[in-house]
């Protein structure tokens, strides 16, 4: 996962900027949705970044999870902490993971958000990645990303 998918070497592509995502990530979901286990290798950021999201070379970035729940009524939003328990939502976000190096597309990281986790009761719910040198210059750069929605 250090590129794109091209099926046709032969033939040159151009993607446009906007069609390229900030980072990349490779989301693995095994086991039922009564037992489910959710891992997500992230790669660090992907393509020559305008101005807007341009941070210095060599900085410390913190990771984030966060998990839209639906409810009969909408959604409620939780946060994954570094002790790898699900909380509300706070505002600023608590960090899963600090200190680090996302600066290009070969910096990556595994991590792993569930753990035989029974999803069958929240159908439709979604979980979200990023990371920013805090969460608000990670939602002002666009870096983050819809892991998955679970579904039956």
């Amino acid at each position: 996962m250090s590129d794109f998918l091209d099926l046709d070497p032969g033939v040159p592509n151009t993607i446009p900027g906007a069609s390229i995502p900030p980072f990349l990530v490779k989301a693995s979901l095994e086991g039922t949705l009564n037992s489910s286990s959710l891992s997500a290798d992230i790669r660090g950021i992907f393509q020559p970044l305008a101005s807007t999201r341009a941070v210095p070379h060599g900085v410390s970035y913190k990771l984030y999870v966060v998990a839209a729940v639906g409810t009969g009524s909408g959604f409620a939003f939780f946060q994954l902490a570094s002790n790898n328990l699900w909380g509300s939502l706070t505002s600023p976000l608590a960090e899963y993971l600090t200190g680090l190096a996302l600066d290009t597309k070969t910096d990556s990281i595994l991590i792993r958000i569930l753990e035989n986790a029974d999803l069958s009761g929240i159908i439709g719910s979604q979980i979200f990645v990023g990371y920013g040198l805090d969460s608000d210059e990670m939602m002002r750069a666009g870096r983050f990303r819809k892991l998955m929605t679970v579904a039956q």
